[in-house]
């Protein structure tokens, strides 16, 4: 689904767009913060690479070139084992697949 401009909600992916330079860092900040050891995230994501703009969830790219969704919980500290919320998506066509049928459900 899209926003009431008729524009996608997911943004950035594939982009290198100035704009989201800030936005990613600031979240791959938070990202650092709360992933702690065990998370299955722990040292591997490698760059925020969409936002969906109806909620906090991103995209990221990991170590191996592949991607997950995580839901940042914006605790400004280490989480609780469990969060973020992940789900791995695996390659980037995956990933884009998924943003799809995402936007479908806003």
């Amino acid at each position: 689904m899209t926003d009431d401009d008729g524009e996608p909600r997911w943004d950035g992916f594939g982009s290198d767009e100035e704009r989201l330079s800030r936005q990613r860092q600031g979240v791959l900040n938070e990202l650092t913060r709360e992933i702690t050891a065990g998370h299955e995230l722990h040292g591997r994501i490698v760059r925020v690479e969409a936002f969906f703009t109806a909620t906090d969830d991103v995209i990221v790219r990991l170590e191996d070139d592949t991607f997950a969704l995580v839901h940042p919980t914006w605790i400004r500290r280490a989480e609780r084992p469990g969060y973020p919320e992940t789900t791995m998506l695996g390659s980037a066509d995956a990933a884009k697949a998924f943003m799809s049928r995402w936007e479908e459900r806003y």
